[in-house]
């Protein structure tokens, strides 16, 4: 009797170790808005995947909703406590309005089995009057044109003051980029510099994107832009 009830008493032990020890998905920004951007180029952010549960994280499938997007991880396996990322690419050929993209993400979490990330993106950059960028889309060249740095130009078109804020880049492909001056008067103008890591456009043909803000006087976001950066020595 006193064996039976300890074996009843191992087993539930067991079994509730077995359901506090799970893995947990957790993306801290499931969302990404790239705002305006121009037609047929290609963009790209980073989400962060965390494993906040007890035990280990596995991806078993990314699915996305179109043939346009893809999304590479770093690593299917993820520990406890730990974090990878997943870098969802878009290819905006043939959209010329706002669209939304997801990649869903299977795994072995019990609770959410199947969670999605989500981009969205306007190519309907004539209604984006605040700004005028030049260029749009920084082509870097290919094999012996290639050019490591490149600049575009950015002017105030409205009639107050905006600051300029870099909200994201692809760290994987691109160096920080730099803006000679945030802060533009009416009518004025600043270049911000994008250059590709070492050697980063030797392996392989790059797409990445630099993602800006322009706040109003008050911090308010009145618009923001993504400027695709394509290019590479092969």
């Amino acid at each position: 009797m006193v064996r039976v009830k300890i074996k009843t008493l191992l087993i539930i032990f067991f079994v509730s170790a077995a359901s506090w020890a799970q893995p947990k998905l957790y993306i801290p920004e499931p969302t990404f808005d790239f705002g305006y951007m121009p037609e047929g180029t290609y963009v790209v952010h980073k989400f962060v995947i965390k494993n906040t549960g007890k035990d280990v994280l596995k991806i078993r499938r990314i699915r996305t909703t179109c043939s346009c997007t893809w999304a590479p991880i770093k690593t299917h396996i993820i520990k406890p406590g730990e974090q990878t990322e997943l870098s969802l690419f878009f290819n905006s050929a043939r959209y010329f309005h706002r669209t939304a993209k997801a990649a869903i993400i299977i795994t072995n979490d019990p609770e959410a089995p199947a969670e999605k990330v989500m981009i969205i993106a306007n190519m309907d950059t004539a209604k984006q009057t605040t700004v005028l960028v030049v260029p749009w889309k920084l082509d870097l060249g290919v094999g012996w044109k290639f050019k490591p740095q490149g600049t575009v130009k950015i002017k105030n078109m409205s009639h107050k003051p905006v600051t300029l804020k870099i909200i994201d880049y692809f760290d994987e492909a691109l160096e920080e980029p730099v803006l000679s001056t945030s802060q533009l008067q009416p009518g004025t103008w600043t270049e911000l510099k994008i250059s590709v890591k070492k050697n980063a456009a030797k392996e392989h043909y790059i797409h990445a994107s630099v993602t800006v803000s322009v706040l109003g006087q008050a911090g308010n976001e009145i618009t923001r832009f993504t400027i695709p950066v394509c290019g590479g020595t092969e």
